[in-house]
């Protein structure tokens, strides 16, 4: 069983998660610790710091993050995805998010960039944070559930194979990227485990 989200998780599901570690993958999605990133694209969900270490409510933790989980047995895998091309994998920000996720315990990590719509390319680059990004994914791709607009294939297989390099330099034994989302007939040979998850996007 597969569980995907970016919701905290509450201590009635971490103990559950804990009994059955070996049924259930649990990710968690973050694709950077930039808060001021994070409130524009992700706007109603918990923050990097949330999401990586829970919640106080009152000096207690009320609601479990990925630490919390990780220490109860869980397996955690964080899902870097949806990745902006020039805003979320400067070789900085990808360290920064590698580094902290691997201090509170996590093993395995998902890299995957974003995908956006035709019908929704006005929308986007209405909004002046993500124009520089969206200038770069400008090749059409398939993917399992239709078509979009993402980084050029031959450049994302570029920059997911430093990603992937440094994900392994610094100890995280699963590295891989959706290919349901990515369709990399290539996959640099450091991502060797084959995607196992069914993305939705926008």
């Amino acid at each position: 069983m597969v569980i995907s989200t970016k919701a905290l998780a509450t201590k009635r599901i971490r103990d559950c998660l804990a009994r059955y570690t070996e049924q259930v993958s649990y990710t968690v999605s973050l694709s950077s610790l930039n808060d001021e990133r994070n409130k524009l694209l992700e706007p109603k969900a918990p923050n990097a710091k949330e999401r990586l270490y829970g919640k106080k409510n009152k000096s207690k933790i009320s609601c479990i993050g990925i630490k919390q989980l990780v220490e109860n047995g869980v397996n955690v895998t964080l899902k870097a995805d949806c990745l902006f091309p020039d805003i979320d994998d400067s070789k900085r920000s990808i360290s920064d998010l590698l580094i902290t996720a691997k201090k509170c315990g996590v093993r395995s990590v998902n890299l995957s960039y974003a995908f956006y719509r035709p019908k929704f390319k006005n929308k986007l680059f209405a909004i002046p944070f993500l124009e520089k990004s969206l200038v770069k994914m400008n090749e059409m791709q398939d993917i399992a559930s239709g078509r979009g607009y993402s980084l050029p294939l031959k450049e994302k297989e570029k920059r997911l194979f430093w990603m992937g390099k440094m994900a392994n330099d610094i100890g995280f034994k699963v590295i891989s990227t959706c290919k349901c989302k990515n369709q990399i007939a290539t996959v640099p040979s450091m991502m060797k485990h084959d995607c196992h998850f069914h993305d939705k996007w926008f």
